[in-house]
């Protein structure tokens, strides 16, 4: 008996802001293949995303070794457009020392506080 040899889709979808998920699940393909890029394996991903089906996985990986620069171009794409997100909230919303700001603000209240 001879194997029935069929093309499978891969198992990813656009959503309407063009950010792609794998499967069924609301992971992005962007966090999916930065953690196997660090060495994660299809089996650390589904257990770090118990939501990730197995079978999924293996096929967005295979479809990534198969279109690498495609796929490389979007993630850096992605990573171009949070860098100039990252840039306009912070010229939006200047940090000038909010953070030692807000810790100074905890140690007054905790010094007036009764709970210590």
């Amino acid at each position: 008996m001879g194997l029935s040899i069929v093309e499978m889709p891969v198992p990813l979808r656009e959503e309407p802001a063009g950010t792609y998920r794998i499967g069924s699940s609301r992971v992005t393909l962007d966090v999916m293949m930065a953690r196997f890029l660090l060495g994660d394996s299809a089996e650390d991903l589904v257990s770090a995303f118990p939501s990730l089906k197995l079978s999924d996985v293996y096929a967005v990986i295979a479809y990534y070794l198969n279109n690498r620069e495609m796929v490389n171009a979007y993630l850096e794409e992605g990573r171009k457009k949070g860098e100039a997100n990252r840039i306009e909230m912070e010229k939006r919303f200047p940090k000038n020392g909010l953070r030692e700001k807000l810790l100074q603000r905890k140690q007054a209240m905790l010094a007036n506080s009764e709970i210590k």
